[in-house]
């Protein structure tokens, strides 16, 4: 759905449409009229070749869908949108679009045999499903980077929102922490778009050790050192929230897990120390064929888990696996906060496509129609409502070093820039007293009007005005209606 910011923009560029004639800048502006009618803003999730982006994307959507393992589709992309399932259309570097039939419920083929086409051949595959998460994000699956890799992927320039899955970082996470940031700066990524996920929770494990608590170190370490350029990292057990999904652990695989609970209690635990060590578990209860599906489809660590659940049947044993994958906080952020955003995003992200329309435009015979589209563009941005747009080029810019400001001030724009309701944006609880919220707001109206005032350059002072602007806002939203309100402007 189209909310009011995506939906005023629109309005404004179609009322100027005709003036930009036929040529390029109007398929340009067309195209951001078409991204702005769209039913959803869209989410891309990518990471590191082999740290689990396809397992990150069946997550969100409920299903297992996405391409996974050594399959030519997987190194495709993939947009999975909202709609009635049966087919699945390739869209070619060159040529026409290309369908085959496809189920909602099946994974996406390992290989396109029957198109005619090869993999290279095919800029992205788009299916529809009627999953509820589509309702809300059109999901693009981009295929996992090689270590190393310099090149951006160009899909990242449709996307509004990103999950970015991020690297095991070993025993020395500098290193990682600094692919990381080089990969932000390059692509643009900052904590007012990206939401960081870990979702090889399992890896983490020491011996028979519950992995949580080293999960939860390193998404602190990764929270604190890459402060500004995605929100802070959600630990999830992937292997286990994927197979806690229709079509993963089935009754098969709970007549194993039954049958483990009757071994011998100190035999079972040296087993369970690690992968290898139940593989090579000669005299257990399971023949090996069976120890190999059930270690892959949930992992020691899942094993563990379900062997002391208070489960029987498939179905309970899902419950179990869903509940201690971590993944629900993932979907909550999905749904929650970051959905809350997604108008916000779509219009910051084609807001900026159609101004690079206008830039672009060459010849003089529509230089006034486009001039004035250009300056109604301008203003459309720095209204004090898209404040919190205007904040996603400053942390850009503190990133970079191009601008700077005191850690807590850096801190405190981030926050602004990357919160999804009023009191989250100056730090507070959701439920915090909205009185409370009002006077937080006021003095920090105040305290950027003062960098407003000082001796910086023009670059941070319109960056402090955002923060201004939005901070009075906030003001006025969480003091309420009511005929004496003061505007803090």
């Amino acid at each position: 759905m189209t909310g009011p910011l995506c939906a005023g923009l629109a309005d404004l560029i179609a009322a100027r449409i005709d003036g930009a004639g036929s040529g390029p800048t109007a398929h340009r502006l067309q195209a951001c009229l078409a991204a702005l009618a769209e039913p959803a803003p869209r989410l891309a999730v990518l990471g590191g070749h082999s740290d689990g982006v396809s397992t990150v994307v069946d997550t969100i959507l409920g299903a297992r869908t996405a391409a996974v393992g050594r399959v030519s589709t997987a190194s495709v992309v993939g947009w999975f949108c909202y709609g009635e399932s049966g087919v699945l259309r390739a869209i070619p570097r060159d040529g026409d679009p290309r369908a085959i039939s496809w189920a909602a419920a099946a994974r996406l083929p390992a290989d396109l045999t029957g198109l005619g086409l090869t993999v290279r051949e095919i800029e992205r595959i788009v299916v529809r499903a009627p999953l509820d998460l589509l309702r809300d994000w059109t999901v693009i699956d981009v295929p996992g980077m090689r270590s190393g890799c310099r090149r951006v992927p160009a899909v990242l320039a449709e996307a509004d929102a990103v999950l970015l899955v991020l690297p095991e970082p070993g025993p020395d996470p500098g290193p990682t922490v600094a692919s990381v940031r080089r990969f932000a700066a390059t692509t643009g990524l900052t904590a007012a778009n990206t939401v960081g996920v870990l979702s090889r929770l399992e890896r983490l494990a020491v011996a028979d050790a519950d992995p949580w608590p080293a999960a939860q170190r390193v998404a602190r370490t990764y929270g604190d050192r890459l402060r500004g350029l995605l929100v802070d990292p959600i630990p999830v057990a992937g292997l286990l929230a994927a197979a806690a999904l229709p079509g993963g652990f089935d009754e098969d695989h709970a007549r194993m897990v039954r049958a483990l609970r009757g071994a011998d209690p100190q035999r079972l635990a040296l087993a369970l120390t690690d992968e290898w060590e139940f593989r090579d578990w000669t005299d257990g209860p399971v023949c090996r064929q069976d120890r190999l599906r059930l270690v892959g489809m949930i992992g020691v660590h899942g094993i563990r888990e379900l062997v002391a659940a208070d489960a029987e049947d498939a179905t309970t044993f899902r419950a179990v696996l869903w509940d201690r994958s971590g993944a629900a906080a993932l979907v909550a952020r999905v749904t929650g906060p970051l959905r809350a955003a997604g108008d916000r995003l779509r219009c910051a992200r084609l807001l900026a496509a159609a101004e690079r329309a206008v830039v672009r435009a060459a010849g003089p015979e529509r230089a006034c129609e486009l001039a004035a589209l250009g300056d109604e563009l301008a203003a459309y941005r720095n209204r004090p409502e898209l404040a919190q747009v205007r904040l996603a080029g400053a942390l850009t810019d503190l990133l970079s070093g191009r601008c700077r400001l005191p850690a807590a001030d850096a801190d405190a724009l981030e926050t602004l820039a990357a919160g999804v309701h009023t009191a989250g944006c100056l730090g507070l609880p959701a439920d915090a007293d909205p009185g409370l919220v009002t006077e937080a707001a006021r003095k920090a109206a105040t305290h950027w009007s003062t960098w407003e005032s000082a001796d910086v350059s023009r670059r941070l002072r319109g960056h402090v005005r955002a923060a201004r602007e939005l901070s009075q806002r906030l003001a006025l939203s969480a003091a309420g209606p009511g005929p004496h309100r003061e505007d803090d402007g």
